[in-house]
């Protein structure tokens, strides 16, 4: 009965430093939310350009998409739940990012939280703030 405990005891010692081991998608998911992140950034802060409305909107859409997957792909918990809150907490359409202050600013702040959850594990990013003028409304 002993031995058994004693390699019961083992066997539990050796799945506790895999645990240690296993390698989670943090810095791939952080990194496709930069990517996705700057894209939005980029479409809502530079307008259509040569795209049509519809095209805008879509590509708009597949960046809030992508925030979203970004979130969801990864086994950290807590990137997962600031990228999945600032994906949810985005506007539908979008407009809002660049036209009210308090979605604005609550875009920025989710940012900057999911940027601290990726550095809190080990994997830097730099999104872009937007910037909050004295015209937006509220």
């Amino acid at each position: 009965m002993r031995n058994v405990i004693i390699a019961l005891g083992a066997g539990a010692l050796a799945l506790a430093g895999c645990a240690d081991t296993v390698d989670d998608n943090t810095g791939t998911a952080c990194a496709d939310f930069e990517t996705a992140h700057d894209e939005l950034f980029s479409l809502s802060h530079n307008g259509k350009g040569d795209l049509t409305l519809e095209q805008w909107t879509a590509a708009k859409a597949d960046a809030v998409s992508a925030i979203d997957a970004a979130g969801l792909s990864t086994s950290n918990s807590d990137v997962k739940e600031r990228m999945v809150a600032l994906a949810s907490a985005i506007p539908v359409g979008t407009v809002k990012l660049m036209t009210s202050k308090s979605v604005a600013e609550e875009f920025n702040a989710n940012s900057a939280a999911v940027v601290r959850a990726c550095e809190a594990a080990n994997s830097s990013i730099d999104v872009q703030e937007i910037a909050i003028d004295w015209f937006m409304g509220p």
